[in-house]
């Protein structure tokens, strides 16, 4: 009876343990994805089928994340830069002095014209969707559009909930699991079938995309306090919906374009 209730207990614990950081956080990525797929047309869902096989788009999006554990590295090392752009208080992505690695930008449309070329290997291809699925998530993010100073809200300490979490933790996750959804009911209700609002939110580059994060990290950066808590989910829950919405609109709209036959240069 002792060691049930061992194992009971230490159950309990490891689902009361605060879940590890990571861009936009699992269920983000997956929420970007499906609404993504909800709205691309059947010829982009077809072409993804080819690439992925049986994996889908939402379990592929969170891979750039897996797989910083993995043996290669170098790699991984360089790569952990493709995850966000650096912009300085008062600037704007264009004038801010870029990482020598690349950022998320720059990433981005390397990985789209991996995918969009016919030259590329479909291994290659598959792992450009990977990447183009989870840096769309991440520039919606507005911290992974952040100040270089406090590397995006990791170095701004905060309560969250009376946990212990970092400024850039409550936006990845925090603010996103408050809600207590999959990610697909996440996705499900926050999902718009308005043609004319989604052909608006498509409408906007991934210039514009950086600049609407940059403008929103104004606000965010303004902390009412570093005890955060119901109030703070109650104000700031709508903008997380707004941007994972945005990202799974503007993603369909990517993918849509890529994996046509005779895709578009997008900027």
């Amino acid at each position: 009876m002792t060691n049930n209730w061992r194992i009971v207990t230490v159950a309990i614990v490891l689902l009361l343990m605060p879940l590890a950081a990571s861009a936009f956080g699992p269920n983000g990525h997956r929420i970007v994805a499906h609404i993504a797929t909800l709205h691309m047309d059947s010829n982009a869902r077809r072409e993804i089928v080819r690439l992925l096989g049986d994996q889908s788009l939402e379990s592929v999006s969170t891979w750039p994340d897996d797989m910083r554990d993995s043996p290669d590295q170098d790699y991984w090392k360089k790569a952990a830069a493709w995850h966000f752009v650096s912009v300085p208080d008062g600037e704007n992505y264009l004038t801010a002095t870029k990482t020598p690695n690349g950022d998320a930008y720059t990433q981005l449309l390397y990985f789209l014209s991996q995918l969009r070329s016919q030259m590329t290997s479909q291994e290659d291809r598959a792992i450009a969707l990977k990447w183009v699925a989870h840096i769309v998530g991440d520039l919606h993010q507005p911290l992974h559009c952040g100040h270089t100073a406090d590397a995006g809200g990791n170095d701004i300490n905060v309560s969250w909930f009376d946990q212990t979490k970092n400024l850039h933790e409550v936006w990845d996750i925090g603010l996103i699991e408050y809600d207590n959804l999959s990610f697909s009911e996440y996705a499900d209700f926050i999902n718009v079938t308005d043609e004319s609002r989604v052909a608006v939110i498509q409408e906007a580059s991934i210039i514009d995309w950086i600049d609407e994060s940059v403008k929103l990290n104004k606000t965010i950066y303004k902390l009412p306090s570093t005890e955060l808590g119901y109030q703070y989910a109650f104000d700031y829950s709508p903008m997380v919906k707004q941007q994972l919405l945005k990202a799974g609109l503007r993603l369909a709209a990517l993918l849509d374009n890529v994996l046509a036959v005779n895709g578009q240069e997008i900027q």
